[in-house]
């Protein structure tokens, strides 16, 4: 809140700064600017690059989903599916 009033911002989180905490010093640049945000490694728009980025990307069924969202990694790593799997638990222990 500002003077009274609501303020959202460009992306309606203008008073959030909760995902722009450091977690990984090496990791990946954030729309920020920062390095190794929590958005910019566990976020719906870098979840797409984590999944595509798995080395066994090309074997897993959650390359055929047309939205790589977490919709689509929890269905599929309830399913099994090691990739799904290994991206969850990667993002859950950092």
């Amino acid at each position: 809140m500002i003077g009274g009033e609501l303020l959202i911002g460009k992306h309606f989180q203008a008073g959030n700064l909760g995902g722009h905490f450091v977690v990984n010093h090496n990791g990946t640049v954030c729309t920020c600017g920062n390095v190794g945000c929590v958005e910019a490694e566990a976020s719906t728009w870098r979840l797409p690059s984590l999944l595509k980025d798995h080395p066994e990307f090309d074997q897993s069924s959650i390359k055929n989903e047309e939205v790589l969202d977490f919709r689509a990694l929890f269905h599929h790593a309830g399913n099994n599916d090691r990739v799904a799997k290994e991206v969850l638990g990667s993002n859950i222990n950092k």
